[in-house]
């Protein structure tokens, strides 16, 4: 469901509402919680929160902090970490 939802009219700029529905899409998806409308309320008011703080915030940085503070754990891919062909290869072979 789009965060549009949970919003007062008039206050965020469209490309913040975009980033704040990105970031409850995905925040929503790593914590595995699905249509429960409780939890996703719950996750919406947090990056709703977030947003009116720095509305410069990236969908990317709305879904960390969110996954953070919701008690997941958000892998932020940084390809010099794990390999040298920036594919995100991981640090381990399947045998």
């Amino acid at each position: 469901m789009p965060i549009r939802r949970y919003l007062e009219v008039g206050i965020f700029t469209p490309k913040t509402i975009s980033a704040m529905g990105q970031a409850l899409e995905a925040t929503a998806q790593i914590l595995g919680i699905g249509n429960d409308e409780a939890k996703r309320r719950a996750i919406a008011r947090f990056i709703i929160r977030v947003a009116k703080e720095d509305d410069s915030l990236d969908a990317t940085a709305l879904r960390d902090r969110a996954v953070a503070a919701l008690g997941g754990v958000s892998i932020v891919h940084e390809p010099a970490m794990w390999d040298n062909d920036g594919l995100g290869s991981l640090p381990y072979r399947t045998p």
